[in-house]
């Protein structure tokens, strides 16, 4: 039987490469098959070929084309299209409303099919591509790589606080384990005094509770599983500075390992319509979907906004 090995990403020419994980633990030195170059820090991403979607009959989007790298040794916007991203890697989907940010989101998030292109994510003990043709069944993959929050909040009314977090736990046997991770993972989102009426609000239900309560503990179910990567449709779209501040920072001290203290390498790919988020999140890069979807510097983006200020005067 033939051992199995990672696919892992050249972190010069972006293409995903065998590796034998032994190499790895041992050495943690791998050789590109293309470039020859070894590299020690094994790195894993995202590749869109080609990718289009329509919106009740209307194309939204065409010819979609870029790759994003993780675990490189600094942020390298190689071009329009191939971006290098650290540890901790966070990118804000933008553009004008009706250009298709969320679509785009759920594409590359395996929750909807391109209509052309394809769609390959490459990690260190796993790899999926697929598109329109693919029967794969891939809910398996996605619900050991990712999760997601949205603008509105995904708690069932009927069930109290602690049961919301403990659905998601339904992988493991022990209820001491679950109860351990509930109990940290509320403990993370909640704030000041929250803190010491954590056994009051296990057993809350979502309406007894405040709407920024509400969304943080919304985050909380989408964290409570540690994803590699987090998905966020307009999480903070309808909600006060205050609270957006307070979802934003929790989202940063995810990617950032403050959630959870370890060295795992994560992403968080959100969409947003707020002009600040980057300033927010001390992002350099966006992708950026318009006409054709490209990746763009915060520079660029502030000039942008410029423009537009100077054309309204």
């Amino acid at each position: 039987m033939m051992k199995k090995k990672s696919l892992i990403k050249c972190p010069k020419c972006h293409i995903s490469a065998p590796c034998d994980p032994k190499k790895l633990k041992k050495k943690k030195v791998c050789t590109c098959p293309k470039c020859k170059k070894k590299f020690k820090d094994p790195t894993w991403g995202l590749t869109v070929t080609d990718a289009g979607a329509q919106w009740k009959n209307d194309e939204i989007l065409n010819n979609v084309n870029f790759d994003i790298t993780i675990g490189c040794s600094k942020a390298i916007k190689n071009d329009d299209y191939s971006l290098s991203l650290t540890n901790g890697a966070k990118l804000p989907i933008m553009g004008k409303s009706g250009t298709g940010k969320s679509t785009l989101m759920y594409i590359i998030a395996m929750l909807k099919r391109p209509l052309t292109g394809r769609v390959e994510w490459s990690l260190f003990d796993d790899s999926f591509g697929w598109n329109y043709e693919v029967k794969r069944n891939f809910s398996d993959f996605r619900k050991k790589h990712f999760s997601f929050a949205f603008q509105d909040n995904t708690l069932l009314p009927h069930l109290t606080v602690k049961e919301n977090l403990v659905f998601h736990l339904s992988h493991l046997k022990k209820e001491k384990e679950k109860t351990e991770l509930t109990e940290n993972i509320l403990n993370k989102v909640l704030l000041g005094n929250e803190k010491n009426d954590l056994a009051k609000i296990l057993h809350k239900h979502p309406k007894e509770l405040s709407g920024g309560q509400q969304q943080r503990i919304a985050l909380a179910q989408a964290l409570i599983t540690d994803p590699t990567v987090l998905f966020a449709d307009e999480p903070t779209g309808s909600l006060d500075l205050i609270t957006r501040k307070q979802i934003m920072k929790l989202m940063d001290d995810w990617v950032l390992n403050k959630i959870y203290s370890d060295q795992k390498q994560r992403l968080l790919i959100w969409v947003t319509h707020h002009a600040d988020d980057y300033q927010l999140m001390n992002v350099k890069y966006i992708l950026y979907v318009s006409d054709n979807c490209k990746i763009q510097s915060v520079e660029w983006l502030e000039n942008y906004y410029e423009m537009k200020r100077k054309r309204k005067e």
